[in-house]
């Protein structure tokens, strides 16, 4: 059985959108990856019904914009394998990319040199800069790399950029 909408006085059956919480509706059925991420829903919700909010959320949509802005960072990390070897990547969402490192479908370097430990990770605004860290850090020699564990990204970028 289908739930109707309270207040339908004409007896038609309206069907209720799905809700996650609250009263207020909004509909993204065309954007619904950016929702999915922005409200923490899976995607395929998203797809076919709308996101509702509450209006007493504490989602302001300065945060809204946020977590949308968040979503699309990139990520410089540094991984210890089991070698000693210090690895160096990129991805948008480190702890998915660690997993498929130690579950051996990451990089192939990884699949050779298992690791052990994620060491750190820099938050960069785009791709381009996060590339630019990572070449950086390539180039480093081994000891310089585990200077850089426990420094914040500003303390890094100017270490690596001067």
């Amino acid at each position: 059985m289908t739930p109707a909408i309270a207040g339908a006085n004409d007896g038609s059956k309206v069907p209720a959108p799905l809700s996650v919480k609250g009263q207020r509706t909004i509909k993204y059925a065309d954007r619904s990856t950016r929702v999915a991420a922005a409200f923490g829903v899976s995607k395929d919700r998203c797809m076919w019904a709308a996101v509702e909010l509450h209006p007493m959320s504490d989602v302001s949509p300065r945060a809204l914009a946020a977590k949308v802005r968040a979503a699309k960072r990139w990520y410089v990390y540094l991984i210890l394998c089991r070698s000693g070897a210090i690895y160096t990547g990129i991805a948008r969402n480190v702890a998915v990319r660690y997993a498929q490192h130690v579950a051996g479908t990451g990089a192939r370097y990884t699949r050779a040199n298992p690791p052990r430990l994620l060491l750190l990770k820099f938050v960069c605004p785009n791709q381009s800069e996060a590339s630019r860290m990572e070449a950086a850090i390539k180039k480093l020699a081994a000891i310089n790399k585990r200077k850089l564990v426990g420094k914040t990204g500003a303390a890094a970028r100017k270490f690596l950029f001067g």
